[in-house]
């Protein structure tokens, strides 16, 4: 890649998304699990479907070769991915959605409790479930396809790009239309089937254009404040005030500081990181930390979500592991 880590992020993902090979990204959630007991007699994790999440693809991405197949705990049912097209981009992809991931507002982000908190890579996967969520209210742009190939292709079911997408925000009616769209299935093509299918068919670097630039189009709705995601215009090389961050101050009509000098707040975002690799509840951080930030000289934060996200940021700024997402 050509772009430099400081420039903005938009920019660095226009750039990713001119360069070939082309790497894509595909989803299912699992109709038809099969648990079955370990050789060892123990019982299987609760997240795993007893299905190789990665494969049966053909049925819907034909002869393409996936790779970095991974399994979601997802409600009752489970969650399966795999990307296709360009192997070697997936690591520059994983550390720009990483990136992103960091600049969604609370109500996108997919909750810990819908799926596995310990897999790998798990910011870039809530980025990529993302633009699923987006694609589903725009399927031309992002060129969403829930259909495939004959035969699952010649079955039209309403609802499904809700699933794919993870917007269902009642899972017991989500459940009966999945069990509704089995019966019919079964019924038109003589077998049930096995998945339901959804893929973006733009790779996933012009996927994430739309969305920082749909983040950028509504910032106002979605953040509150038309400076919220500074950082994807600015190419000064700041770190700014995480959309998620601080609420305004009732009083000055002001928050914290729109921008800050990278690496400013490194002591402060050490320790939070620190308390977060060591397990330390949220709120617990949240109370040490408005007891030292004074004598301490740092930055205040005052939300849970800003607590969380300086620990995100530390992480990234300086390459280290993100330990499994939790409540509180």
């Amino acid at each position: 890649m050509d772009s430099r880590p400081t420039e903005p992020l938009l920019r660095r993902f226009e750039v990713a998304a001119s360069e070939g090979p082309k790497l894509y990204h595909a989803t299912r959630v699992v109709l038809s699990a099969r648990p079955a007991l370990p050789a060892d007699g123990s019982h299987p994790p609760r997240w795993w479907s007893g299905v190789d999440p990665a494969v049966g693809w053909e049925a819907f991405l034909s002869a393409e070769q996936v790779f970095e197949a991974r399994e979601y705990e997802r409600r009752s049912r489970w969650h399966q991915s795999c990307y296709y097209g360009g192997r070697g981009r997936v690591n520059e992809y994983t550390l720009l959605a990483g990136e992103a991931c960091g600049l969604l507002p609370l109500p996108f982000v997919i909750p810990a409790s819908d799926y596995h908190r310990g897999i790998l890579h798990l910011n870039r996967d809530v980025w990529t479930f993302f633009l699923y969520r987006l694609a589903a209210q725009n399927r031309a742009a992002f060129g969403l396809d829930i259909h495939g190939l004959p035969p699952y292709a010649d079955f039209a079911f309403p609802g499904l790009e809700a699933v794919v997408a993870c917007t269902t925000k009642d899972a017991e009616r989500e459940e009966q239309m999945l069990i509704r769209f089995q019966e019919e299935y079964f019924r038109g093509r003589g077998r049930a089937p096995e998945f339901v299918f959804a893929g973006l068919r733009i790779d996933a670097f012009a996927a994430s254009v739309l969305a920082l630039q749909h983040l950028e189009e509504h910032k106002d709705e979605l953040y509150g404040s038309p400076n919220a995601i500074h950082v994807l215009v600015s190419g000064d090389g700041t770190e700014t005030a995480h959309p998620r961050g601080e609420p305004q101050d009732p009083k000055t009509g002001g928050g914290e500081k729109p921008k800050v000098a990278r690496g400013q707040n490194d002591e402060r975002d050490a320790w939070i990181y620190q308390q977060w690799v060591d397990g330390v509840p949220y709120d617990t951080i949240l109370q040490e930390f408005s007891q030292r930030f004074k004598a301490a000289r740092w930055a205040k934060l005052s939300t849970i979500q800003g607590v969380h996200q300086a620990a995100v940021r530390y992480a990234n700024r300086k390459n280290l592991p993100h330990p499994p997402s939790r409540k509180g």
